[in-house]
């Protein structure tokens, strides 16, 4: 019973305070407006939105980048890549508690409203004595009263929640310089160079404790290889903890959980794929037409991606900003046109503001939008949040480009005048809204191109000519090569050398020559030969290549050819490949999850015969891919060994030109004395190693030649059958 009155005090105790606060919060005594009674109701509009607060922690994240002495960019070939997601644990409410430990008892959300019992106005923040009883982010105050009657409000305090902010992403930058802000309360760290001294998790414990002690507000730590992997992590370590997400524990986990945790999949596609049944990650796989189907090629592909635990978005610390905005959708009531008109001419206004605050001068601006909140016809009224909110309404947008006398279809951010104002008028005119209808307007510029960068900075296209110039000079540090080299990967099954090819190789024109297809090691010398002869395009020995004697060959081949050989070398542990071969589907050497045991038997042996790629093996270079290797590692690889562009040796003669699929291409005509009889008729065209083509030339499935003769019955290359 102690406890209880103990409870109840506090409770007291906190509800005074905060009616004191209340009192004392000037954006709470002016009661519910609209922009018809109000002039000046925009400019409280954007002091007090929530949104618009968070919406603009852009610019204070990069005034705290500009704070920063840039620092040298992490080596991109480091052996293990780890990336902290760091989320400050319900922060507004963390900061509204952190001066008073007598709320610290009670349950406490931050929002606008007070204490009416059918109250909408939205939480935005809720602590964990709160969420204990189902109190969440974007519930209506009125239905938390109903889950906690003792709830505790506390009004925003904008600028604690940017002090507090700058302060825990202070200590991250400490820490590392690879840092990108996602949102006022989280952000993304490559601790990648700061776990080489320490272990994750100590980092991760000294990070917290070093954030905790600026602003006296806890945060939860998730890593992992990559972004998502770490942000999945996060939901692991919350409350105030750390959790660390291997690897090669992400396919399993992210096999259960919905497609909505994917970065490449939004509310709306999760939608969508629900409706053909397709719920969670594990489901994405089993029906990939359909999955196609649903979201085209292109996304399908990045979400099986994600889905493996594969994450490839580029590290953008300040990504490019496209448009400059001012919106309002809350209080917005026209009376006539007049009202209308002076509503946009206050939004043009506040974004050539904000468009001169946050560009340089000479940043290009296309255009002018405008976005109409339009109420449903026939709406309850009662739908408005606070009788003033936007209700039920269609959202239109309208775009339009800047052009004057001389047909100029830009201005920039100097020039602006008022052909902006005009523009945005034309575009409500021709709307044809009526103003009584309007519940919400928005303005926005977009921007021709992205903002020049400062002077001083370096880019990375000068960088780039800087190392051809480089290489101009010294031919010996030139990194590709000037013939087409045969790659020979080496490493267990399972270990990525097909997926590697199949994602970054094959893209670039490398063939590949795979044993698991052509069945026999005389069949892959044979495609392997072929390709150096020619020296056109890269080959990719698909084979173990696990000892000296099975690598020996390819070398030979190479230098009879006078091609470079490069020994690819797959670092990953036997583990991993078996977990790996284990989750495959329809592998071609039935490697996969059909028969699990084998591929653990398999895995087992080649291991066992395993050897390094020595010195003295005769490889012009050896290149060593880790099993956490990223996408930028990965890629940059690939380009190593990607075709030439210049200096390229001519074929042997003789030459012929034919033309195919519109362009003219140089070939060599096959042997007359090889050319097999015609391809006799049939009713049932075979399609078992091949696949076809336009005009009739046809793709070697075995070894990807494109034959171009169609009465061939067998691959020019390889000599596999069509039939």
């Amino acid at each position: 019973m102690d406890d209880d009155d103990d409870e109840q005090a506090a409770i007291t105790e906190a509800k005074a305070q905060i009616a004191e606060q209340r009192r004392g919060e000037k954006l709470l005594q002016m009661g519910k407006r609209t922009t018809r009674e109000d002039p000046e109701y925009l400019s409280t509009f954007f002091k007090a939105s929530r949104l618009h607060f968070i919406g603009a922690w852009r610019e204070r994240w990069h005034e705290i980048l500009d704070g920063r002495e840039e620092e040298e960019e992490e080596d991109d070939e480091s052996p293990e890549r780890v990336i902290f997601h760091v989320d400050l644990d319900c922060f507004f409410a963390s900061v509204a508690t952190r001066d008073k430990p007598e709320l610290r008892k009670v349950p406490v959300a931050v929002c606008w409203g007070d204490g009416a019992k059918a109250s909408t106005s939205e939480i935005s923040s809720a602590n964990y004595k709160a969420r204990e009883f189902g109190v969440r982010a974007g519930m209506f105050l009125g239905e938390a009263r109903k889950m906690c009657p003792s709830l505790v409000t506390i009004p925003f305090e904008f600028e604690k929640y940017a002090e507090a902010a700058a302060a825990a992403f202070g200590r991250v930058l400490d820490a590392t310089p690879r840092v990108v802000g996602l949102s006022i309360d989280e952000c993304v760290a490559d601790v990648s160079r700061a776990v080489r001294a320490a272990d994750v998790a100590s980092v991760a414990a000294s990070l917290r404790k070093a954030i905790e002690n600026a602003t006296g507000c806890t945060a939860s730590i998730g890593s992992a290889k990559n972004r998502m992997l770490a942000k999945i992590a996060t939901s692991f370590a919350k409350p105030d903890g750390h959790f660390h997400l291997a690897f090669e524990d992400a396919e399993d986990l992210l096999r259960t959980m919905p497609v909505s945790t994917l970065p490449s999949i939004g509310p709306k596609r999760s939608r969508d794929l629900a409706a053909v049944g397709i719920e969670t990650c594990g489901d994405l796989a089993a029906d990939r037409p359909k999955l196609e189907a649903t979201l085209g090629a292109k996304l399908a592909g990045e979400a099986l991606k994600n889905a493996r635990g594969i994450d490839d978005r580029p590290w953008e610390p300040r990504p490019p900003r496209k448009s400059v905005s001012a919106q309002c959708s809350y209080g917005v009531r026209c009376g006539d046109e007049a009202d209308a008109s002076r509503l946009i001419d206050r939004l043009v206004d506040e974004v050539a503001v904000r468009a001169k605050r946050l560009l340089p001068p000479s940043a290009g601006l296309k255009g002018c939008g405008i976005k109409i909140w339009r109420s449903k016809t026939g709406a309850d009224q009662s739908s408005c949040k606070s009788g003033v909110g936007h209700g039920l309404c269609d959202v239109l947008t309208r775009v339009a480009p800047f052009s004057d006398q001389q047909h100029q279809t830009t201005t920039t951010v100097e020039a602006l005048d008022d052909r902006a104002r005009a523009l945005a008028a034309r575009l409500f005119k021709d709307a044809a809204i009526a103003p009584a209808d309007v519940r919400g307007l928005g303005v926005f510029f977009t921007l021709a191109k992205p903002p020049d960068p400062d002077p001083s900075q370096v880019k990375i296209t000068t960088l780039f000519q800087q190392q051809q110039q480089q290489q101009q000079q010294n031919p010996r540090k030139r990194r590709r090569y000037e013939r087409p080299p045969v790659v020979v990967p080496v490493g267990l099954p399972g270990c990525g050398k097909s997926t590697f090819f199949a994602e970054y190789l094959e893209p670039l024109g490398v063939v590949r020559a795979c044993q698991d297809l052509l069945r026999r090691r005389e069949a892959v010398k044979f495609v392997v030969d072929k390709h150096a002869a020619r020296r056109r395009r890269p080959v990719f020995v698909d084979r173990t290549n696990y000892d000296r004697d099975q690598r020996a060959d390819w070398v030979a081949i190479a230098k009879a050819r006078g091609v470079p050989c490069v020994a690819l070398v797959f670092d990953a542990t036997p583990a991993t490949c078996a977990a790996r071969a284990r989750a495959r589907v329809a592998h071609e050497g039935r490697l996969d999850r059909s028969n699990p045991a084998q591929c653990d038997r398999v895995v087992r042996i080649i291991n066992q015969r395993l050897r390094p790629v020595a010195d003295d093996e005769g490889f012009d270079r050896v290149i060593h891919l880790q099993q956490d290797a990223d996408a930028d590692v990965k890629r940059r690889i690939a380009q190593d060994l990607a075709p030439p562009q210049q200096q390229q040796p001519p074929p042997p003669p003789p030459l012929t030109v034919v033309t195919t699929t519109g362009r003219d291409q140089t070939v060599p005509p096959p042997p007359k004395q090889q050319q097999p009889p015609p391809i006799p008729a049939t009713d049932h065209p075979q399609e078992e190693a091949t696949t076809t083509t336009s005009e009739g030339a046809w793709t070697c499935r075995a070894c990807t030649f494109l034959n171009r003769n169609p009465t061939f019955l067998c691959c020019e290359i390889c000599q596999t059958t069509r039939e």
